[in-house]
């Protein structure tokens, strides 16, 4: 596995002092950003407003500080920065793969390539026409199952990391109804 270049790192560390601010201003009844504000972070970061909507403040302010000692040079990047960073990449790629599902043959060897030249990871034949036709409909478990095997980590790991990401349930935000 390769490590992260610094600039996805540092979109990273945005990635959370954005949540942090947004997180804080929910829970002191301040305005919301606009739904375009929401889409352009999804668009950029999928899964990230569920990260937004699952954890605490403090959950977010530890990852946005553990992502800053990174940028300031010192920590290494940890485990599970590499691992949302590649969760983005390969959910970036499926929706783009999804955007052009068509009704007429489609060429699954070009979408891969230009997927992969697109997002920065090595999509097949097999990943695309898993996106265009997902089990159960969902395109996620195909996404974490990609990510596991990029990370080397286990499928479980990922999902605690990506789809459930508050490994600790104290760090869960149960405060909020809008949670």
């Amino acid at each position: 596995m390769t490590l992260p270049t610094r600039e996805s790192i540092v979109e990273l560390a945005l990635k959370y002092e954005t949540l942090v601010r947004w997180s804080r201003d929910r829970h002191a009844g301040r305005e919301e950003p606009d739904k375009e504000t929401y889409r352009a972070m999804a668009t950029k970061f999928p899964g990230a407003l569920r990260e937004l909507e699952v954890l605490s403040v403090a959950a977010l302010e530890a990852r946005r500080d553990a992502v800053a000692r990174v940028v300031a040079g010192q920590s290494p990047v940890e485990p599970w920065m590499q691992c949302l960073l590649a969760y983005h990449r390969w959910m970036r790629a499926a929706l783009w793969v999804r955007a052009r599902r068509t009704t007429r043959a489609t060429d699954l060897a070009g979408l891969a390539r230009d997927a992969s030249a697109a997002h920065e990871i090595t999509a097949d034949e097999a990943f695309v026409a898993g996106i265009l036709a997902p089990r159960g409909g969902r395109m996620r478990p195909l996404v974490i199952d990609r990510v596991a095997r990029e990370c080397e980590m286990i499928r479980s790991a990922v999902e605690e990391v990506v789809v459930a990401p508050a490994a600790n349930m104290n760090d869960v935000d149960d405060t909020n109804d809008k949670c």
